[in-house]
């Protein structure tokens, strides 16, 4: 029997085991997912029973019309989950309990639309009448008898089907266990069993193979029976005889090739790159010796560094592009330059084609020559193109940027060529001169102008230059003096074909002579004029700025008085914000404090049930009035501000703004000394407050920064944020979007405290504002 028919076998029998094992697999995973399905089934049985006990108490006791459609609706779902419990549970436990929750449920209903036909369309006293009817309250009764019968029962069916449940769980995953060992045991007896088949006969074969391997082609392999192996020895012993003749071919090809390459004008190589990235050359041709002819400057590496040889401190660089060909099995080409040892540079040229090896590995074979003189030509030829390229670009770029008027045209009066200048002299684009005659293009009377001043240009390759030319007045631009200068423009044979010409727009100089020209003759007039009126003007002036003086002291004192006034008036606005918070802390809220002890004590007093809705609304808007009063209170006068500081009550508001508004505050302090008097702290932390109100309600961001810092006699708080930015100049309105301190007012305020307020949006989105005040020790 052959080892595949053995195979063949015992994988049949492997193959039996497995599908019996997955049969039971599913079997287990279908029970598994059908006791999943009937688990999820009790539970939403239960949780309609339960939410229909709720919404019943909230239409009995409230007379809730939305209470009474959802408690219906809830019957309608609880009946439908009831019919498909009749089609998926299948034992006999699980059926009895779910008919005992169908009668109990089917009772409850009808019991339920009794009591609702009896409290229809009752509200307020009559609904509290009709709770004290006895029909109503044993109706109630009843419901709530066979409600809880029907929890009960639900209840008692969600516990059969999760035991259920858990038992198809724990036998799935048993016999998921017992199929992993039995596979897992099945495959080591498999691989036991083809292990023991095959030991013997390979260990054989490596001795054979290890032999040959060193070397011995001599060796035979031993053939016994008549399975794989011993075939394989047969066919492995005929290849061994081909090989020993091969190799006696393969020995006279090679003397052959390094015949032939001996006598090839260059050099013929193999380069390869082993999987572990080892790169060498196993065959170079005897053409190397002839191109280096004893280079004593040359390394005297092996051959199979060639590259090593040629150019050591370029090695790397070289084997790169054959790692760069491997990857891409590209042809491989570089050129490279050696020095010979009389101090001449040749130029080599590589040239091979990939390869890949059995064994990952990439061979090539390439050819070497020598391109030295090609490579003299090409250089000779760049420098050519080179300087040719750069007078071009020179041309290039007098024609373009030159600010005189340049054009060529044929000896049919054809524009060839016009820079953007020229084209704007004539008032039209470019497109509407090239290839069009000067008569498509100028007015008749200045085309025969033109006419004139090319005959002899074109006619005796004289030139022209310097000639004034004055265009006509019904031009689009109006009446112009130009310059021109015209030049023949000839070909290789010595025939004009052309001209080229320039042309400078003069008006500017023209006009601004005839002005020059009546400017003189005027001014001399005046200086006699004003000479006169001067000693009586420069007296007036003499007068008028003692005057202007006298002025000048009076505004300043009365802008200092208006300071004083506005600094009056700002400390007095932040006493008043003192004075409303303490009377809002110790007048009115005192004052609902007291109110909402009383109606605590009213409240007890009152019998249970009576007009308790009522004063648990009242506490409710007590409560809330109080919180209101509070954050007015700190708002106005936040308490840290007096007694931690101003960074304390910046850190506050930052995280009263995260509460209310959902901005993150990132607060940054150098940790400087920073003494400020109370009123200047209130007006600063009211500015700071504005800014970071806008940024959450306009600037499109949730996260700000803040940084405060002192720099030497001032101390500076900045806010910037990442949001949509602002127009400039909607920062300057005299109100606040907010309603509240506003960026006007706080430019005012700082100001009058002798600081400085300014603000920016970037363009490319986000706006920082920054606060400077000087630094002042606070009295008392």
């Amino acid at each position: 029997m052959t080892f595949a028919e053995r195979m063949k076998i015992s994988s049949i029998m492997f193959f039996a085991l497995l599908v019996f094992g997955v049969a039971l697999l599913f079997w287990s995973s279908e029970e598994l997912n059908s006791a999943r399905q009937n688990d999820v089934l009790s539970d939403d049985i239960q949780t309609v029973v339960f939410e229909r006990a709720t919404l019943r108490d909230e239409y009995f006791l409230y007379g809730l019309e939305r209470a009474r459609v959802q408690w219906f609706d809830l019957n309608r779902d609880a009946d439908g989950l009831i019919r498909r419990g009749g089609e998926r549970f299948h034992t006999q436990k699980e059926r009895q309990v779910l008919e005992k929750v169908r009668v109990d449920f089917s009772e409850s209903v009808l019991v339920s639309q009794r009591l609702v036909e009896l409290l229809r369309g009752k509200w307020g006293p009559e609904l509290d009448n009709a709770h004290h009817d006895e029909l109503a309250s044993r109706l109630y009764s009843q419901i709530m008898l066979k409600d809880s019968a029907l929890q009960q029962s639900a209840s008692q069916l969600q516990q059969l089907t999760r035991q259920r449940y858990d038992r198809a769980n724990f036998r799935s995953i048993l016999l998921t266990f017992a199929f992993v060992l039995l596979v897992v045991a099945a495959g080591r007896a498999n691989a036991f069993f083809i292990n023991s088949l095959l030991r013997r006969r390979l260990q054989l074969l490596n001795e054979g193979v290890a032999r040959i391997a060193s070397g011995d082609f001599s060796h035979r392999m031993e053939c016994r029976g008549s399975d794989e192996l011993a075939v394989f020895s047969q066919v492995f012993n005929s290849v061994l005889d081909k090989v020993q003749d091969y190799t006696g071919q393969l020995k006279k090809s090679h003397d052959l090739l390094n015949d032939l390459s001996s006598q090839v004008p260059g050099i013929l190589f193999q380069a390869q790159i082993t999987p572990a990235g080892v790169f060498s050359t196993p065959y170079v041709s005897r053409g190397v010796d002839d191109l280096c002819h004893g280079n004593a400057a040359a390394p005297a590496q092996a051959l199979d560094q060639l590259f090593e040889r040629f150019q050591p401190e370029k090695y790397q660089t070289i084997v790169g592009t054959f790692l760069n060909s491997a990857d891409t099995l590209q042809p491989w080409e570089h050129e490279f330059r050696i020095t010979l040892p009389d101090g001449r540079i040749r130029w080599l040229r590589g040239q091979a084609r990939p390869m890949r090896l059995p064994d990952g590995g990439t061979l090539w074979h390439g050819f070497i020559s020598d391109i030295t003189e090609s490579k003299g030509v090409e250089e000779a030829l760049a420098r050519s193109e080179s300087r040719y390229r750069m007078k071009l670009q020179e041309l290039t770029n007098i024609y373009t940027h030159t600010p005189v008027g340049l054009f060529a045209v044929d000896r049919e009066m054809r524009y060839l060529r016009l820079n953007e200048r020229m084209a704007s002299y004539n008032c039209r684009p470019m497109d509407e001169h090239i290839g069009k005659t000067i008569d498509e293009v100028h007015p008749p009377e200045f085309v025969a102008a033109l006419k004139e001043m090319w005959r002899p240009v074109l006619e005796k390759s004289e030139s022209l230059f310097d000639l004034e030319v004055q265009g006509q007045e019904e031009w689009p631009s109006g009446l112009r003096h130009w310059l021109m200068s015209f030049q023949p423009l000839i070909a290789d044979t010595g025939a004009v074909i052309g001209l080229t010409g320039s042309v400078m727009d003069i008006t500017e100089r023209k006009v601004a002579e005839q002005v020059l020209l009546g400017a003189r003759q005027h001014l001399e007039r005046e200086v006699q004029l004003r000479t006169a009126k001067l000693s009586l003007t420069n007296e007036h002036l003499m007068q008028e700025i003692e005057v202007r003086k006298k002025v000048e002291v009076e505004l300043l004192a009365q802008q200092q008085k208006l300071q004083d006034m506005a600094h009056d008036i700002s400390m007095a606005e932040e006493r008043e914000r003192d004075r409303i918070a303490s009377e809002l802390h110790d007048q009115v809220g005192q004052r609902l404090i007291l109110a909402k002890i009383k109606l605590d004590s009213l409240a007890s007093k009152l019998p249970l049930g009576e007009c308790e809705a009522e004063a648990i609304g009242v506490e409710t808007l007590i409560e809330q009035t109080l919180q209101d009063i509070r954050s007015l209170t700190f708002q106005l006068r936040p308490p840290l501000l007096a007694t931690a500081g101003l960074e304390a009550a910046l850190r506050w508001l930052g995280e009263e703004l995260q509460a209310d508004f959902g901005l993150e505050v990132a607060f940054s302090d150098d940790g400087k000394d920073k003494p400020l008097r109370y009123e200047v702290r209130s007006t600063v932390f009211q500015a700071v407050r504005e800014l970071l109100l806008n940024v959450a309600k306009h600037a499109g961001t949730k996260k700000c920064r803040v940084r405060f810092s002192r720099v030497g006699e001032r101390i500076a708080i900045e806010v910037e944020d990442d949001g949509v930015g602002f127009r400039q100049g909607a920062s300057d309105g005299a109100t606040a979007r907010s309603g509240g301190f506003g960026l006007s007012n706080v430019r005012q305020k700082i100001g009058h405290l002798g600081g400085v307020f300014s603000i920016e949006s970037r363009p490319q989105g986000g706006t920082r504002a920054a606060i400077e005040v000087p630094v002042e020790i606070e009295n008392g």
